[in-house]
């Protein structure tokens, strides 16, 4: 997919259904996820598990930022690991385990959708959410 993605531009993903689980719960997540794709004109990849949702942003497993929900919030890595003051290294290391994690799971099902007259990538993926969850979880010292 990659070296096709590159000739032809970025890959196409079939509609999310509005009437499917995974549309039910994107709307359920409300304004925090909203706003960010009214704000943020970047590239936006929302993975959706059971338990958690985690936003890409950017052009991952490259170059993204990422951000999560919790507690209804948006929690922003970049500020979350500042505020674990976490060392380069280990700042390092948690990305290059994010771009694994991303890799691993870069053949799945993904879903397009519009939140804020945008396109927005929906990644319905228990896994994946799940791994990522690990890897935010493994910085609490």
């Amino acid at each position: 997919m990659g070296f096709l993605d590159r000739l032809f531009g970025e890959p196409q993903y079939p509609e999310l259904d509005p009437s499917s689980d995974t549309a039910q719960r994107l709307d359920k997540l409300g304004e925090p996820i909203k706003t960010l794709a009214h704000d943020v004109r970047d590239k936006l990849e929302v993975v959706m598990g059971d338990s958690g949702t985690f936003v890409f942003v950017g052009k991952p497993p490259k170059q993204f930022g990422l951000m999560w929900l919790e507690d209804g919030k948006l929690v922003n890595f970049k500020e979350y690991a500042e505020k674990k003051e976490l060392s380069s290294k280990e700042l390092n290391q948690l990305i290059e385990r994010m771009k694994a994690a991303y890799t691993r799971h870069i053949d799945e099902e993904r879903f397009s959708t519009t939140l804020e007259d945008r396109e927005v990538i929906v990644h319905p993926s228990g896994q994946f959410e799940h791994e990522m969850e690990r890897i935010i979880d493994s910085v609490s010292h």
